[in-house]
């Protein structure tokens, strides 16, 4: 198997386990689960709004848990490059969370 498709395979597992409430601790009521659940749910859909070699950046950095040199090496770019990746990312998986918090159920901003 290739060294991407065991990385990948390894992310699958990893977020795989901790979705599922069955194998988590069990949460202090239903509401803390659901507050939980649409967490995950703001933070995927921000990581698929940034471009795809920030996302990428971001999740082998912080889902795959690699140094930015193999990080590099996956992007085909220099470290500097893959640090600058990730740190932009960060911020604008920042803005855009930050947008969602805004908005109120309905969908409107207050």
């Amino acid at each position: 198997m290739s060294r991407n498709r065991l990385r990948h395979l390894t992310v699958v597992r990893r977020h795989a386990a901790a979705e599922r409430p069955d194998r988590q601790v069990a949460a202090e009521s239903a509401e803390s689960d659901a507050v939980q659940r649409a967490q995950i749910r703001a933070v995927r859909s921000a990581l698929d709004r940034l471009t795809s070699r920030r996302r990428a950046a971001l999740v082998l950095r912080y889902y795959a848990d690699l140094p930015y040199q193999d990080i590099a090496d996956a992007l085909r770019c220099p470290a500097a490059t893959a640090r600058s990746h990730v740190r932009r990312g960060l911020a604008e998986l920042a803005r855009l969370l930050g947008e969602h918090d805004d908005t109120q159920p309905g969908g409107q901003r207050p």
